[in-house]
């Protein structure tokens, strides 16, 4: 019953072009990578020092 209403979906999908055309072994990715930051930023250091009473790493000029 499972495989029948995942295939039945898979076949909606495509059939309505949300879904485009592919062999059932390619691996289609939608995303769009892109760089955020490193290390935490001020309200996230200080939400950090709020919760466990330590200061992280290169935060706020402190720590090694």
């Amino acid at each position: 019953m499972r495989a029948a209403r995942t295939e039945h979906m898979r076949g909606e999908a495509i059939t309505t072009g949300r879904l485009p055309l592919f062999d059932e072994d390619t691996v289609l990715v939608v995303s769009h990578w892109e760089y955020a930051g490193q290390g935490f930023s001020a309200s996230d250091a200080l939400l950090v020092t709020v919760l466990t009473g330590n200061c992280p790493p290169d935060s706020f000029g402190g720590g090694s």
